[in-house]
């Protein structure tokens, strides 16, 4: 459903108050500081002068599921949206001794991670490779090991295997898939209205969010990706499927991806590695070249 957000409040801060915050931007004229809260961080930066050098701006980033589940790969419901809110203003009130505050309710939203979790099986990496070889128009495309994000200003698509960057069992088979809204004004037109707060958020606009998502990438409408008999010759060959998939991923990559990409994703011990079980299986020359379609990713 949801997973970071921001909030922003114009008020100001004491400044002995201040002190105790990790970093000073000179740049920015900001402050920032981690706070731990019940086994999790609240991020919080204050601009001394904000709008119009004058106003003093709070920020406060945090991610709901880790409010209500300590982590992020158990998704946060509607339902438990409102316990999460009462958790930050239990924050605002006891850690930062605040009690002119309004509630986070009222805060206004300054960055929006949707997020869905799929359990795709062992077609992870499959969906993965789709991910990153699609090109969305007006938007950068950064490979890196665990998955891709596609960048414009202000926005992100994040698409990656859960379990490479948590490391949770539970999150095994994860197909990650993200949508962060990070400027206020890009928010208030996503949302269609003017100031929005946290009590905005439903299912319905996560699910227009993920959806939208998936569509500039066609994860929506998967097309059919290369197998081969290549991953069964070389289960055969090893004795082991997971080993085979991860080879037949770096060929598939290796003639689809340009060389600048591959060495982000693979390291030349493991290039070395996968090359030489092929030479040695004498698959070098086998080509990819039977085809099975993915089922498309839509939250109905």
């Amino acid at each position: 459903m949801f997973d970071t957000i921001g909030i922003r409040y114009l008020h100001p801060l004491p400044k002995p108050f201040l002190v105790t915050w990790d970093t000073f931007n000179n740049k920015t004229n900001s402050y920032s500081h981690k706070f731990n809260f019940e086994g999790h961080v609240v991020n919080a930066v204050y601009h001394a002068y904000g709008y119009n050098n004058q106003t003093p701006l709070l920020n406060f980033y945090t991610s709901l599921p880790k409010l209500i589940h300590t982590c992020n790969h158990t998704m946060i419901t509607e339902a438990e949206l409102p316990r999460a809110f009462r958790k930050l203003n239990y924050f605002l009130a006891s850690i930062l001794e605040f009690t002119d505050f309004e509630p986070v309710e009222k805060a206004r939203l300054i960055r929006l991670d949707a997020c869905r979790n799929f359990h795709v099986g062992n077609d992870l990496n499959n969906y993965l490779h789709v991910a990153k070889s699609v090109d969305v128009s007006r938007r950068k495309k950064r490979i890196y090991a665990t998955g891709v994000q596609h960048v414009s200003d202000h926005h992100k698509i994040n698409i990656y295997g859960k379990y490479k960057q948590c490391r949770h069992i539970e999150a095994k088979d994860i197909f990650r898939v993200e949508n962060q809204l990070c400027d206020p004004k890009l928010i208030e037109i996503e949302l269609g209205k003017r100031y929005p707060t946290l009590l905005d958020l439903n299912n319905t606009l996560a699910k227009r969010l993920i959806n939208s998502a998936l569509h500039d990438l066609t994860l929506d409408e998967c097309g059919s990706y290369n197998l081969s008999r290549l991953e069964g010759l070389l289960i055969i060959g090893l004795g082991n499927g997971a080993k085979a998939r991860n080879i037949i991923h770096y060929v598939r990559d290796k003639n689809t991806l340009d060389p600048e990409n591959l060495k982000t994703m693979y390291s030349r011990q493991t290039k070395n590695t996968y090359e030489k079980i092929l030479r040695e299986l004498h698959l070098s020359s086998i080509a990819i070249d039977e085809e099975r379609k993915l089922p498309p990713l839509k939250i109905v």
